[in-house]
């Protein structure tokens, strides 16, 4: 994977230039929850939950281009995985400009319903978790 830098303005943040063998290597999960699960191509709004069972918790990343509200992805998310047995709670968003074919990801913004996601957090986990752009939410 060859990402490469974006000219930033403060508060964005965005993969650095570094290389992998191939974009969705495989999927890191938690309880069996993708971590990351992000389209793949284009600019699009994406927010942090924080997934919470038994006693313990993680994060996990959600971005897609038909959502028209940050609220929109929390709606869908939520429900499928409260479905399971899960609390959730978003915790800020932003935007994510997705470039598969040119292997780059830029992260930034903010969600007005959430606040501003963690994006160095996000950058963290989508350089170092694998990116799941096909099984479901």
């Amino acid at each position: 994977l060859i990402v490469r830098g974006y000219g930033l303005r403060q508060g964005e943040a965005n993969l650095y230039e570094g290389v992998a063998d191939q974009f969705c290597v495989g999927m890191a999960t938690e309880q069996g929850v993708p971590l990351v699960h992000i389209d793949d191509n284009g600019t699009f709004k994406y927010i942090f939950i924080k997934v919470m069972k038994d006693g313990g918790s993680f994060l996990i990343v959600r971005g897609y281009g038909w959502a028209e509200y940050h609220d929109d992805i929390y709606q869908e998310v939520s429900a499928r995985l409260e479905a399971d047995g899960f609390e959730t709670e978003c915790i800020g968003g932003g935007r994510i400009e997705h470039r598969a074919a040119d292997k780059k990801l830029k992260v930034y913004g903010y969600s007005q319903a959430f606040g501003r996601g963690n994006h160095a957090k996000a950058v963290e986990m989508l350089k170092t978790k694998s990116v799941a752009s096909s099984p479901p939410l």
